[in-house]
C-alpha cells in the first residue's frame, strides 16, 4: 500500500491511498484512533475497509468527528489469504470553515422612491 494521506475537512477526514501492487492484494483497512495510531489491522477502532485492484487507488471519507481532535490512522493492505502488511500511518485534524469577515460596501445607492 503506498501514497496513504489523511486530509481534514469539517467534521471529517478523506482518507485516500494506493492498493497494494501485489498480484494476490484483496483490499486496505484503516484503523483509527484519537491517543496514537493502531498498531494491528483489529487495534483502534474501524474507518474503513475496501476491496481494490492490485495497485488501484482508494479512499473513503470518516465522518462524524469532532473539530479540533487528533485522529490517528494506520491502514494495513491485506491479501486473498488473509495476510496484512505492515502499516501506514497518518494524521489529521478536522477544522471548522474559517469565516471570512466580509468586505465593507462601497457605492452604495438607495433606488427606491418615497
Amino acid at each position: 500500500m503506498t501514497n496513504f494521506a489523511a486530509t481534514a475537512g469539517d467534521r471529517q477526514v478523506v482518507l485516500s491511498w494506493n492498493h497494494s501492487a501485489s498480484s494476490d492484494n484483496k483490499g486496505t483497512v484503516i484503523r483509527y484512533s484519537v491517543s496514537a495510531h493502531p498498531t494491528s489491522p483489529t487495534g483502534g477502532s474501524p474507518a474503513c475497509d475496501l476491496l481494490g485492484a492490485p495497485g488501484a487507488a482508494g479512499s473513503c471519507t470518516h465522518t462524524g468527528l469532532t473539530n479540533g481532535t487528533t485522529y490517528y490512522y494506520s491502514a494495513f493492505s491485506y491479501d486473498v489469504s488473509g495476510n496484512y502488511g505492515p502499516a501506514a500511518n497518518a494524521t489529521a485534524v478536522p477544522q471548522a470553515p474559517v469565516n471570512v469577515t466580509p468586505s465593507d460596501v462601497e457605492n452604495l445607492r438607495r433606488t427606491d422612491k418615497r
